[in-house]
């Protein structure tokens, strides 16, 4: 039983985890794959992002190179 808790708390901490790869998709749809900046309009779509979605987002780019 104890395993199967564990188990649980694991998999329920991993969904909550940002998904820098699901996240960058919705930033390459205008940005495409290369990422050329868009100034001002930035700063309303990263409005809803937390910390860890940004930092999500800038690991998968970073293991991208």
């Amino acid at each position: 039983m104890k395993k199967i808790a564990i188990a649980m708390l694991f998999a329920g901490s991993t969904l909550l985890m940002a998904d820098g790869a699901a996240l960058f998709a919705k930033c390459a749809g205008c940005h495409g794959q290369n990422q050329h900046g868009m100034g001002a309009l930035m700063k309303g779509q990263v409005a809803s992002m937390s910390d860890a979605d940004i930092q999500a987002v800038a690991d998968h780019i970073a293991a991208m190179k």
